[in-house]
Protein backbone atom coordinates (compact mmCIF):
# COMPACT_ATOMS: atom_id res chain seq x y z
CA UNK A 1 0.00 0.00 0.00
CA UNK A 2 1.35 3.53 -0.91
CA UNK A 3 2.17 5.66 1.56
CA UNK A 4 1.56 9.85 1.44
CA UNK A 5 4.52 11.20 3.33
CA UNK A 6 5.14 14.99 3.99
CA UNK A 7 2.07 15.96 5.58
CA UNK A 8 1.26 14.77 9.08
CA UNK A 9 4.04 12.32 10.57
CA UNK A 10 3.06 9.12 10.17
CA UNK A 11 3.14 6.38 12.72
CA UNK A 12 6.46 4.69 12.76
CA UNK A 13 9.80 6.36 12.84
CA UNK A 14 10.18 9.36 10.90
CA UNK A 15 12.24 9.37 7.45
CA UNK A 16 15.62 11.64 7.40
CA UNK A 17 14.42 12.61 3.93
CA UNK A 18 10.77 13.96 4.65
CA UNK A 19 10.06 17.38 5.69
CA UNK A 20 6.97 17.09 8.03
CA UNK A 21 4.55 19.63 8.48
CA UNK A 22 4.65 21.43 11.87
CA UNK A 23 1.60 22.94 13.34
CA UNK A 24 1.73 25.85 15.83
CA UNK A 25 -1.52 26.91 17.59
CA UNK A 26 -3.18 30.55 16.15
CA UNK A 27 -6.00 31.36 18.40
CA UNK A 28 -8.39 31.82 18.10
CA UNK A 29 -8.43 29.71 14.76
CA UNK A 30 -6.63 26.19 16.48
CA UNK A 31 -3.57 24.94 14.96
CA UNK A 32 -2.00 26.25 11.74
CA UNK A 33 0.25 24.28 9.22
CA UNK A 34 3.99 25.83 9.01
CA UNK A 35 6.02 24.95 6.10
CA UNK A 36 9.99 24.80 5.90
CA UNK A 37 12.69 25.52 3.41
CA UNK A 38 12.13 27.34 -0.02
CA UNK A 39 10.71 26.26 -3.40
CA UNK A 40 13.59 24.87 -5.81
CA UNK A 41 12.98 27.50 -8.02
CA UNK A 42 13.14 30.39 -5.12
CA UNK A 43 16.72 29.01 -4.11
CA UNK A 44 17.87 28.97 -7.77
CA UNK A 45 17.08 32.49 -8.15
CA UNK A 46 18.17 33.29 -4.58
CA UNK A 47 21.39 31.22 -3.90
CA UNK A 48 23.63 30.99 -7.11
CA UNK A 49 24.49 27.74 -8.16
CA UNK A 50 26.82 28.36 -10.49
CA UNK A 51 29.69 30.72 -10.40
CA UNK A 52 31.15 32.87 -13.45
CA UNK A 53 34.54 33.77 -12.62
CA UNK A 54 37.44 35.11 -14.47
CA UNK A 55 41.16 36.50 -13.83
CA UNK A 56 39.77 39.70 -13.05
CA UNK A 57 37.37 38.82 -10.19
CA UNK A 58 38.36 39.57 -6.75
CA UNK A 59 37.26 37.12 -3.86
CA UNK A 60 37.69 37.40 -0.28
CA UNK A 61 40.96 38.89 0.87
CA UNK A 62 41.47 40.84 -1.91
CA UNK A 63 43.05 37.44 -3.83
CA UNK A 64 42.34 37.10 -7.49
CA UNK A 65 39.45 34.20 -8.10
CA UNK A 66 41.95 33.09 -10.54
CA UNK A 67 45.66 34.09 -9.27
CA UNK A 68 48.46 34.28 -11.81
CA UNK A 69 45.59 33.58 -14.75
CA UNK A 70 46.47 35.05 -18.03
CA UNK A 71 43.70 33.57 -20.59
CA UNK A 72 41.16 36.71 -21.11
CA UNK A 73 37.61 34.86 -20.67
CA UNK A 74 35.31 33.39 -18.51
CA UNK A 75 35.10 30.05 -16.37
CA UNK A 76 32.14 28.69 -14.85
CA UNK A 77 32.24 26.61 -11.98
CA UNK A 78 29.43 25.23 -9.23
CA UNK A 79 29.19 27.28 -6.13
CA UNK A 80 29.39 25.50 -2.87
CA UNK A 81 25.77 25.80 -1.92
CA UNK A 82 24.60 24.39 -5.14
CA UNK A 83 27.13 21.46 -4.65
CA UNK A 84 25.27 20.90 -1.43
CA UNK A 85 22.33 21.30 -2.88
CA UNK A 86 22.70 18.69 -5.46
CA UNK A 87 24.47 16.57 -3.07
CA UNK A 88 21.89 16.06 -0.66
CA UNK A 89 19.00 15.31 -2.90
CA UNK A 90 21.24 12.18 -4.45
CA UNK A 91 21.92 11.63 -1.14
CA UNK A 92 18.22 11.10 0.10
CA UNK A 93 17.84 9.19 -3.14
CA UNK A 94 20.59 6.86 -2.12
CA UNK A 95 19.39 7.00 1.92
CA UNK A 96 15.87 6.32 0.57
CA UNK A 97 17.01 3.11 -1.50
CA UNK A 98 18.92 1.59 1.51
CA UNK A 99 15.75 1.76 2.98
CA UNK A 100 13.92 -0.28 0.69
CA UNK A 101 11.94 3.01 -0.58
CA UNK A 102 11.54 4.65 -3.83
CA UNK A 103 9.25 7.73 -4.84
CA UNK A 104 6.34 7.06 -6.99
CA UNK A 105 7.23 10.31 -9.17
CA UNK A 106 8.91 13.13 -8.45
CA UNK A 107 8.93 17.00 -9.42
CA UNK A 108 10.29 20.35 -8.28
CA UNK A 109 6.71 20.76 -6.13
CA UNK A 110 8.09 17.84 -4.21
CA UNK A 111 11.15 19.82 -2.82
CA UNK A 112 12.28 22.01 -0.06
CA UNK A 113 15.48 23.08 0.14
CA UNK A 114 17.14 24.89 3.02
CA UNK A 115 19.54 28.12 3.08
CA UNK A 116 22.62 25.98 3.61
CA UNK A 117 21.63 23.63 0.65
CA UNK A 118 19.45 20.83 2.81
CA UNK A 119 16.82 19.01 0.39
CA UNK A 120 14.01 17.58 1.70
CA UNK A 121 11.13 16.20 -0.24
CA UNK A 122 7.66 16.28 0.91
CA UNK A 123 3.98 15.30 -0.34
CA UNK A 124 5.78 12.24 -2.03
CA UNK A 125 4.07 9.24 -2.40
CA UNK A 126 6.83 5.96 -1.25
CA UNK A 127 6.54 2.57 -2.52
CA UNK A 128 8.25 -0.47 -1.10
CA UNK A 129 10.31 -3.29 -2.91
CA UNK A 130 8.71 -5.89 -1.12
CA UNK A 131 5.27 -4.64 -2.57
CA UNK A 132 6.59 -3.53 -5.83
CA UNK A 133 8.58 -6.43 -6.80
CA UNK A 134 12.44 -6.10 -7.63
CA UNK A 135 11.89 -5.18 -11.53
CA UNK A 136 9.09 -2.54 -10.89
CA UNK A 137 11.57 -0.73 -8.06
CA UNK A 138 14.17 -0.73 -9.93
CA UNK A 139 12.00 1.06 -12.97
CA UNK A 140 10.79 3.75 -10.41
CA UNK A 141 14.38 4.11 -8.92
CA UNK A 142 15.43 4.80 -11.91
CA UNK A 143 13.12 7.45 -12.58
CA UNK A 144 13.59 8.86 -9.44
CA UNK A 145 17.28 9.46 -10.66
CA UNK A 146 15.89 10.61 -14.03
CA UNK A 147 13.71 13.27 -12.30
CA UNK A 148 16.97 14.18 -10.38
CA UNK A 149 18.98 14.91 -13.59
CA UNK A 150 15.73 17.18 -14.42
CA UNK A 151 16.18 19.04 -11.34
CA UNK A 152 20.02 19.62 -11.09
CA UNK A 153 19.65 20.63 -14.81
CA UNK A 154 17.50 23.54 -14.06
CA UNK A 155 19.89 24.62 -10.72
CA UNK A 156 22.51 24.69 -12.49
CA UNK A 157 21.33 26.30 -16.35
CA UNK A 158 18.34 28.16 -15.16
CA UNK A 159 20.59 30.81 -13.11
CA UNK A 160 20.93 33.44 -15.39
CA UNK A 161 24.84 32.46 -16.67
CA UNK A 162 22.70 29.64 -19.18
CA UNK A 163 26.15 27.16 -18.79
CA UNK A 164 26.08 24.34 -17.68
CA UNK A 165 29.82 23.64 -16.17
CA UNK A 166 31.71 21.00 -17.48
CA UNK A 167 32.04 18.69 -14.42
CA UNK A 168 28.12 18.77 -13.71
CA UNK A 169 27.73 18.03 -17.30
CA UNK A 170 29.45 14.45 -16.88
CA UNK A 171 27.08 14.26 -13.69
CA UNK A 172 23.86 14.72 -15.25
CA UNK A 173 25.15 12.46 -17.91
CA UNK A 174 25.56 9.65 -16.11
CA UNK A 175 22.45 10.45 -13.97
CA UNK A 176 20.51 10.08 -17.45
CA UNK A 177 22.42 7.09 -18.39
CA UNK A 178 23.89 5.33 -16.38
CA UNK A 179 21.69 3.84 -13.20
CA UNK A 180 24.08 0.99 -12.66
CA UNK A 181 26.49 3.94 -10.92
CA UNK A 182 24.03 5.48 -8.66
CA UNK A 183 26.51 4.79 -5.33
CA UNK A 184 28.85 7.25 -6.76
CA UNK A 185 26.13 9.40 -7.94
CA UNK A 186 26.45 11.22 -4.45
CA UNK A 187 29.81 11.50 -4.26
CA UNK A 188 30.53 12.59 -7.81
CA UNK A 189 33.49 14.09 -8.37
CA UNK A 190 31.83 17.21 -9.22
CA UNK A 191 30.15 17.74 -5.83
CA UNK A 192 33.63 17.64 -4.02
CA UNK A 193 33.96 20.37 -1.96
CA UNK A 194 36.31 22.98 -3.28
CA UNK A 195 38.94 23.17 -0.14
CA UNK A 196 38.71 19.20 -1.01
CA UNK A 197 39.27 18.92 -4.87
CA UNK A 198 42.90 17.78 -4.10
CA UNK A 199 42.23 15.47 -1.42
CA UNK A 200 40.35 13.73 -3.82
CA UNK A 201 42.41 13.68 -6.28
CA UNK A 202 45.45 12.12 -3.88
CA UNK A 203 42.67 9.40 -3.08
CA UNK A 204 42.25 8.42 -6.06
CA UNK A 205 46.41 8.51 -7.07
CA UNK A 206 46.96 6.82 -4.20
CA UNK A 207 45.41 3.97 -5.57
CA UNK A 208 47.28 4.16 -8.85
CA UNK A 209 50.50 3.90 -6.99
CA UNK A 210 49.25 0.88 -4.54
CA UNK A 211 46.23 -0.92 -5.83
CA UNK A 212 45.47 -0.89 -9.30
CA UNK A 213 46.54 -3.39 -12.27
CA UNK A 214 48.55 -2.18 -14.93
CA UNK A 215 46.43 -2.32 -17.53
CA UNK A 216 43.55 -0.61 -15.76
CA UNK A 217 45.57 2.35 -14.89
CA UNK A 218 46.90 2.65 -18.98
CA UNK A 219 42.72 2.60 -19.57
CA UNK A 220 41.90 5.71 -17.46
CA UNK A 221 45.21 7.15 -18.72
CA UNK A 222 43.50 7.02 -22.29
CA UNK A 223 40.04 7.95 -20.75
CA UNK A 224 41.00 11.26 -19.50
CA UNK A 225 42.68 11.94 -22.40
CA UNK A 226 40.05 11.65 -24.80
CA UNK A 227 37.59 13.16 -22.74
CA UNK A 228 39.87 16.21 -22.80
CA UNK A 229 39.61 16.20 -26.61
CA UNK A 230 36.26 16.10 -26.74
CA UNK A 231 36.42 19.62 -25.18
CA UNK A 232 38.94 20.77 -27.29
CA UNK A 233 41.88 20.59 -25.57
CA UNK A 234 44.48 18.74 -27.69
CA UNK A 235 47.25 19.78 -24.90
CA UNK A 236 46.66 20.07 -20.94
CA UNK A 237 50.21 21.72 -20.90
CA UNK A 238 48.48 24.94 -23.11
CA UNK A 239 46.16 25.49 -20.08
CA UNK A 240 49.33 24.98 -17.13
CA UNK A 241 51.19 27.95 -19.44
CA UNK A 242 48.37 30.59 -19.17
CA UNK A 243 48.32 30.43 -15.04
CA UNK A 244 51.70 31.56 -13.11
CA UNK A 245 51.07 29.57 -10.50
CA UNK A 246 50.57 26.07 -12.32
CA UNK A 247 53.39 26.98 -14.66
CA UNK A 248 56.13 27.69 -11.38
CA UNK A 249 55.15 23.47 -10.86
CA UNK A 250 55.50 22.84 -14.71
CA UNK A 251 58.84 24.66 -14.89
CA UNK A 252 60.59 23.23 -12.27
CA UNK A 253 63.48 21.05 -14.35
CA UNK A 254 61.97 23.22 -17.07
CA UNK A 255 59.34 21.24 -17.55
CA UNK A 256 61.36 18.03 -18.63
CA UNK A 257 59.14 15.68 -16.09
CA UNK A 258 56.12 16.47 -17.92
CA UNK A 259 57.02 17.02 -21.57
CA UNK A 260 55.90 13.77 -24.00
CA UNK A 261 59.24 12.74 -25.43
CA UNK A 262 59.44 12.75 -29.28
CA UNK A 263 58.26 9.78 -32.04
CA UNK A 264 60.61 6.34 -32.21
CA UNK A 265 63.07 5.91 -29.43
CA UNK A 266 62.41 7.85 -26.77
CA UNK A 267 58.71 7.34 -26.44
CA UNK A 268 59.36 3.16 -26.48
CA UNK A 269 62.05 3.85 -23.91
CA UNK A 270 59.30 6.41 -21.51
CA UNK A 271 56.42 3.46 -22.51
CA UNK A 272 59.07 0.24 -21.39
CA UNK A 273 59.82 2.39 -18.28
CA UNK A 274 56.00 2.63 -17.27
CA UNK A 275 55.65 -1.21 -18.13
CA UNK A 276 53.38 -0.56 -21.03
CA UNK A 277 55.23 -2.31 -23.61
CA UNK A 278 58.35 -4.55 -23.25
CA UNK A 279 61.54 -3.96 -25.71
CA UNK A 280 60.05 -7.10 -27.93
CA UNK A 281 56.35 -5.50 -28.19
CA UNK A 282 55.64 -2.69 -31.09
CA UNK A 283 54.38 0.63 -29.90
CA UNK A 284 51.06 0.71 -29.87
CA UNK A 285 48.61 3.09 -31.45
CA UNK A 286 47.31 4.44 -27.96
CA UNK A 287 51.28 4.51 -26.43
CA UNK A 288 51.44 8.87 -26.43
CA UNK A 289 47.52 8.97 -24.98
CA UNK A 290 48.78 6.09 -22.20
CA UNK A 291 52.06 8.48 -21.44
CA UNK A 292 50.20 11.75 -22.09
CA UNK A 293 47.84 10.91 -19.23
CA UNK A 294 50.40 9.20 -16.78
CA UNK A 295 52.58 12.92 -16.86
CA UNK A 296 49.28 14.86 -16.00
CA UNK A 297 48.45 12.91 -13.30
CA UNK A 298 52.48 13.39 -12.05
CA UNK A 299 52.12 17.14 -12.69
CA UNK A 300 48.54 17.16 -10.81
CA UNK A 301 50.43 15.19 -7.67
CA UNK A 302 53.23 17.33 -7.78
CA UNK A 303 50.97 20.64 -7.77
CA UNK A 304 49.55 19.36 -4.86
CA UNK A 305 52.37 19.09 -3.15
CA UNK A 306 54.21 22.02 -3.95
CA UNK A 307 51.14 24.42 -3.79
CA UNK A 308 51.98 26.72 -1.66
CA UNK A 309 55.86 27.29 -2.33
CA UNK A 310 54.37 28.23 -5.62
CA UNK A 311 52.34 30.70 -4.12
CA UNK A 312 54.56 32.13 -2.01
CA UNK A 313 57.11 32.39 -4.70
CA UNK A 314 54.79 34.33 -7.06
CA UNK A 315 55.04 37.35 -4.50
CA UNK A 316 55.35 40.62 -6.91
CA UNK A 317 51.64 40.75 -5.98
CA UNK A 318 52.06 39.61 -2.19
CA UNK A 319 49.81 37.28 -1.83
CA UNK A 320 49.57 35.09 1.04
CA UNK A 321 48.51 31.59 0.63
CA UNK A 322 45.15 30.41 0.10
CA UNK A 323 44.37 27.14 -0.58
CA UNK A 324 40.84 27.64 -2.16
CA UNK A 325 41.78 30.07 -4.49
CA UNK A 326 44.61 27.91 -5.98
CA UNK A 327 42.33 24.83 -5.79
CA UNK A 328 39.95 27.25 -8.24
CA UNK A 329 42.96 27.63 -10.61
CA UNK A 330 43.46 23.64 -10.86
CA UNK A 331 39.58 23.06 -11.23
CA UNK A 332 39.13 25.75 -14.06
CA UNK A 333 42.29 24.25 -15.87
CA UNK A 334 40.89 20.39 -15.61
CA UNK A 335 37.43 20.51 -14.63
CA UNK A 336 36.47 16.95 -15.99
CA UNK A 337 39.92 14.99 -15.19
CA UNK A 338 38.85 14.11 -11.55
CA UNK A 339 35.04 13.02 -12.63
CA UNK A 340 36.58 11.07 -15.22
CA UNK A 341 38.68 9.39 -12.94
CA UNK A 342 35.77 8.31 -10.78
CA UNK A 343 33.95 6.62 -12.85
CA UNK A 344 36.70 4.87 -14.50
CA UNK A 345 37.80 3.64 -10.77
CA UNK A 346 34.41 2.52 -10.22
CA UNK A 347 33.81 1.04 -13.54
CA UNK A 348 36.82 -0.56 -12.90
CA UNK A 349 35.74 -1.73 -9.59
CA UNK A 350 38.44 -0.11 -7.57
CA UNK A 351 35.72 1.80 -5.59
CA UNK A 352 34.11 -0.60 -3.49
CA UNK A 353 31.35 0.29 -0.94
CA UNK A 354 34.32 0.88 2.44
CA UNK A 355 35.69 3.04 0.05
CA UNK A 356 32.91 5.07 -1.34
CA UNK A 357 32.48 5.21 2.77
CA UNK A 358 35.99 6.29 3.19
CA UNK A 359 35.52 9.42 0.56
CA UNK A 360 31.92 10.39 2.06
CA UNK A 361 34.58 12.01 4.76
CA UNK A 362 35.78 13.96 1.95
CA UNK A 363 32.12 15.23 0.60
CA UNK A 364 30.42 16.41 4.30
CA UNK A 365 27.92 13.87 3.77
CA UNK A 366 26.91 12.77 6.76
CA UNK A 367 23.10 12.71 8.89
CA UNK A 368 20.75 15.29 7.60
CA UNK A 369 20.37 18.84 9.83
CA UNK A 370 18.40 21.61 9.27
CA UNK A 371 17.95 24.83 11.35
CA UNK A 372 14.45 25.87 11.25
CA UNK A 373 15.61 28.92 12.47
CA UNK A 374 18.03 29.52 9.74
CA UNK A 375 15.71 30.15 6.70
Amino acid sequence: MAHFLGMEQPLGPALPYILYDQFVLDPPNGPRCVGFGSSWADFINNRNPVLQVDNTTVGAGNIPDLPGEQYVGFFYLASEVGKNAARSLLWNLKMMEDDGYCLVGLVEDNVRVFNSGVVLFRNVQLETKLVLGEQVYLDHLEANYHSAEVLLRMMFSDNGLGTIPDDIQHLLDLLQNNFADRPVFPIHASLAPLINHSHVFKEFHDMFLNDMDDADYFTICEAVIADLRVFGVNDWRHGVGQNQLLARTYNFRRGNDYRLPPLGGPTRAALVGMGVITWNDPTPVNGDDILDGHKMFIFLRNRLAHRIEALKAWNHLQLSFDAIHTERVVLVKFQRVLSVIQINLYQLGYLTPDVLYHLRMLFNIGPVTTSFNNE
